[in-house]
């Protein structure tokens, strides 16, 4: 008896643990005990899988592999252009024969860059332009143009700005030294750690503000529904408590104060004025109860016909419902259903995202990326549409990711309407592709003497830089239109101008896949606070400046009387300027001189006469006219005595010429 009571216990424990073991299964591993409010919260992470397409480890390696290893490389950019009609037909042959070539060494760790960039107009005209990083300098030169390199030394930046003559607001606001490597990362101004419990922290702030009557679930043929629906209150609600966590968050501040006073030389005291306003902002937002839902229904409600009956949306009316629905199979979605706005849908597809907006049974918007994986590749296509016409399709791909040759190559497709067209609503096609090749492995480096490089730092004023980027800017301008002229183009013909748009979205996308290469590139907008004021405003670089006073102008003539010596910044194609508008002004004078001679001419004879040329009166005319004739170049200087011309360069003497005026009423140059 005792026995089989025995038995009976065993089995009694035995029944009780299968079933704790089975409830305790269902709870965590299937939806049965679990309430919508969880449920939704599970299947709405869910869609941290549309971010795993971005994260690939491959090319996370290939990215971090460039940080500690040196590579050389080289590529093209080639853009082709459909035009609508025929009227651009020229500059669509010129743009079949023209692209943007590049070849460059660059090691990451000991902060070195080379690389030379070339325009190519055709196949024998070209612009060629040489970039270089040494450490904390960064510079660049133009072939044929400029014999010494020009840039900035990353450092006593702050000296520089007041030298700039900016603003005291500006200089306060800019370092001594960029720190480029903490730009592109977040973790500048909070650690991992950091992040990671300001995440949870606010989304649990939001989770526990969400009561259980704001979830309902339904079933579809498809899968199961959980949705979440927020009105005016519940909304105002949460932000009311974000904010007033936000005011007392010590990490934030913490890090916002620290941040402030290391990278941006501001004081401790200036500091605290700072955050003390930013608090009483984030103050005024929690006492205030208007919101911008606020603002959209009195928008709403203006335009409302004063007879109509319908009543204003109260609180308590859904404005916003967010549907998640249970994954099924390998499909994950998710809808963003706004009262206003329309329909924002995000799902998910194996390897494909799609992002959608919807109203009134309509397509606004479309976009989709899809990532193609294979052994030795790794795929991109990412396609944008509104109003079912599509904008934009860009593929880029990664080949060779584990090698140590590695290809990257993207083609992107868009349409413009330039208004260049005869046709109504014509659009400009553009198709450009991008490549370009890295070879990981040591290499020789090419090495720029300081003695080639004039340092923008030591100039003695904002005018010394103005006077020559002017200069630089006008025998570039001429550079080019003589590359133009060569191909049969004029001024206004320039096909490297329909690149514009399509580096630009290559670049973004390069540098998204290449984050820490951007510095090499970005360097003129990361001190934008010093180009913007340099190209705008009373001490604009293109722009005539206000005159200093003679202490500077001294220094100023100094610097410039460098720029000009003969192994200067300034080489062949300044040269050849000076020399192309001499030869102009000469021109001018020898084809005025000779209308004045005709003239004479046509008064001295006629067809039926044989009169002997009067040199006397021809002479005194010709010395009337040199003696009051006037240049329209201000850069040279004119003189006539003694029956001589002379024509100088102001800048540089060497730069003349001579033309004589004899007895007979003959003029020519002598040199």
């Amino acid at each position: 008896m005792k026995k089989r009571h025995l038995i009976i216990l065993i089995i009694s424990i035995v029944l009780v643990l299968c079933i704790a073991a089975g409830l305790a299964f269902m709870f965590f591993f299937t939806d049965i005990f679990k309430s919508n409010k969880t449920l939704f919260s599970k299947y709405l992470a869910q869609n941290e899988e549309i971010l795993n397409l971005f994260n690939d480890k491959d090319i996370n390696a290939y990215v971090e592999k460039q940080k500690t290893t040196p590579y050389s490389q080289e590529g093209l950019i080639k853009t082709n252009v459909t035009f609508p009609d025929s009227s651009q037909s020229q500059i669509a042959n010129a743009l079949q024969n023209c692209s943007i070539t590049f070849s460059g060494k660059v090691d990451n760790s000991n902060k070195y860059f080379y690389e030379t960039v070339k325009a190519n107009y055709s196949d024998t005209q070209s612009m060629e332009f040489d970039l270089y990083q040494n450490n904390d300098i960064y510079t660049f030169t133009i072939a044929d143009l400029l014999t010494k390199y020009i840039g900035m030394d990353n450092n006593n930046l702050k000296e520089f700005a007041q030298k700039m003559q900016l603003s005291d607001d500006i200089v306060k606001s800019i370092p001594n030294k960029i720190e480029f490597d903490k730009l592109n990362k977040y973790t500048s101004i909070f650690s991992e750690e950091d992040l990671d419990s300001l995440k949870k922290k606010y989304l649990n702030i939001i989770y526990d503000n969400l009561t259980d009557d704001m979830f309902t679930k339904e079933k579809t043929t498809e899968s199961t529904v959980y949705s979440l629906n927020f009105n005016k209150s519940s909304i105002k609600s949460i932000k009311k408590k974000l904010l007033e966590s936000l005011k007392d968050d010590e990490i934030i501040f913490n890090r916002i104060k620290e941040n402030l006073i290391n990278n941006y030389n501001l004081t401790e005291e200036n500091v605290e004025k700072y955050i003390t306003e930013f608090k009483s902002q984030i103050q005024k937002s929690i006492d205030s109860d208007y919101s911008y839902i606020d603002s959209i229904d009195n928008i709403r409600n203006s335009f409302k016909s004063q007879t109509e009956d319908e009543p204003e949306d109260s609180n308590e009316d859904t404005i916003l419902t967010i549907k998640v629905y249970s994954k099924n199979s390998s499909l994950l979605k998710t809808e963003f259903i706004t009262r206003d706005f329309g329909t924002i849908i995000l799902s998910k597809s194996n390897d494909m995202a799609k992002f959608d907006v919807q109203k009134d049974g309509e397509q606004l918007v479309s976009a989709y990326i899809q990532k193609i994986k294979s052994a030795n590749e790794t795929k991109y296509d990412f396609a944008y549409s509104m109003n079912n016409i599509q904008i934009f399709d860009l593929t880029t791909s990664f080949s060779g990711l584990n090698s140590d040759s590695v290809n990257e190559i993207s083609e992107l497709n868009f349409e413009m309407d330039l208004g260049n067209s005869s046709i109504t609503n014509a659009k400009t096609k553009f198709t450009t592709s991008y490549k370009k090749t890295k070879t990981f492995g040591e290499f020789q480096k090419e090495e720029v003497q300081n003695s080639n490089i004039l340092l923008l730092n030591t100039a003695p004023s904002s005018k010394s830089i103005q006077d020559l980027f002017v200069k630089i800017s006008d025998t570039v301008v001429e550079q080019n239109n003589n590359k133009l002229k060569a191909i049969g183009l004029k001024e206004d013909q320039n096909p490297f101008i329909y690149y514009i748009p399509s580096i630009a979205n290559i670049g973004s996308v390069y540098i998204i896949q290449n984050p820490e290469n951007a510095p090499l590139y970005s360097i003129p907008l990361v001190l934008t606070g010093i180009s913007v004021s340099m190209l705008s405003g009373d001490n604009a670089i293109l722009k005539k400046a206000q005159e200093h006073s003679s202490d500077i102008n001294t220094n100023r003539d100094q610097y410039l009387n460098q720029l000009n010596q003969d192994n200067s910044i300034l080489d062949r194609a300044s040269k050849s300027r000076i020399q192309t508008d001499l030869a102009k002004i000469k021109e001018k004078i020898s084809l005025d001189v000779n209308s004045e001679i005709a003239e004479l001419l046509s008064k001295t004879y006629s067809k039926n006469t044989t009169a002997k040329f009067n040199s006397k009166n021809q002479f005194e005319a010709l010395d009337k006219l040199l003696k009051n004739y006037k240049i329209d170049n201000e850069n040279f200087t004119y003189s006539y005595n003694n029956n001589k011309v002379i024509i100088t360069y102001k800048n540089d003497p060497t730069y003349s010429a001579t033309g004589t005026l004899s007895s007979d009423g003959n003029f020519k140059w002598n040199k």
